[in-house]
């Protein structure tokens, strides 16, 4: 690697960056090489939202921008348990926001290169490849589980306290199911990838495109408006305990108790 990469600028250059407490509604400046600070009023943890960036993908990132920087960037992979409901599912929200951004890289490479003859190409598509099932595996995984709190934990408990009229829970859950569909539609359309990414040809790398197109609209737009409308509804209409008791719930220790 040499010469400068655009992609580190706010990292080696951090700019301040206002963010509301979850709990109290407080502005707390972190800065963008910060993943989290405890809010100076209730003492929540507030995250940092999480951009995709070149430090989750680039095999570079660590001479980049330094071993110190790269190691306290780094841990933002990691969720937060101590941290109450609400900010644990908004910052599940950043995490499926990442992943997102990889997904959208690994098909822009998938289709710049089945459509090159140069042997870097090769490797290119081969990183694609890998991007792409590493995604499919998170929404497997973690997003099958973000959606499962919401579903059995947070919207049973949202619902004792609002009416149903002018609720978003239900169009919340139509739209779990939609992903899922579009979802598994991106399964298909990668099934077609061949393992290492030699040989991919125009048309499948165009499909998983655009399979992956649709998946990442709908989860963007799911994810705008849990942080802008089901989240901040959640804090106004659940009592406090109540959330509490809702997050002590999804710890470790619980999620083992259960199977999770």
């Amino acid at each position: 690697m040499s010469g400068f990469c655009p992609g580190s600028k706010g990292m080696k250059s951090p700019t301040p960056e206002d963010v509301k407490c979850p709990e109290c509604g407080y502005e707390v400046e972190i800065w963008s090489s910060e993943v989290m600070r405890h809010c100076p009023q209730c003492h929540t943890p507030v995250m940092r939202p999480q951009k995709v960036s070149c430090i989750d993908w680039c095999s570079f990132a660590k001479e980049c921008v330094g071993p110190q920087l790269y190691a306290k960037l780094k841990p933002a992979q990691g969720g937060s348990q101590s941290a109450g409901p609400i900010q644990s599912l908004a910052h599940e929200h950043d995490e499926g926001i990442k992943r997102l951004g990889i997904l959208k890289g690994a098909t822009l490479c998938l289709r710049a290169g089945s459509r090159s003859s140069d042997a870097a190409s090769t490797q290119t598509l081969g990183q694609a490849v890998r991007n792409v099932g590493e995604v499919l595996n998170f929404f497997d995984a973690e997003l099958r589980k973000h959606f499962q709190r919401e579903e059995d934990g947070l919207f049973p408990l949202m619902e004792k306290h609002l009416s149903r009229d002018g609720s978003p829970i239900a169009q919340m859950l139509v739209e779990h199911q939609e992903l899922w569909q579009r979802i598994a539609r991106l399964q298909e359309a990668a099934s077609l990838l061949p393992p290492g990414g030699k040989g991919v040809t125009p048309k499948v790398a165009d499909e998983v495109e655009r399979a992956a197109s649709e998946v990442i609209r709908l989860l963007r737009e799911h994810i705008e408006k849990e942080n802008t409308i089901l989240l901040p509804l959640a804090t106004d209409s659940v009592p406090r305990e109540e959330l509490a008791d809702l997050g002590r719930s999804w710890s470790p220790k619980a999620d083992a108790a259960v199977g999770v």
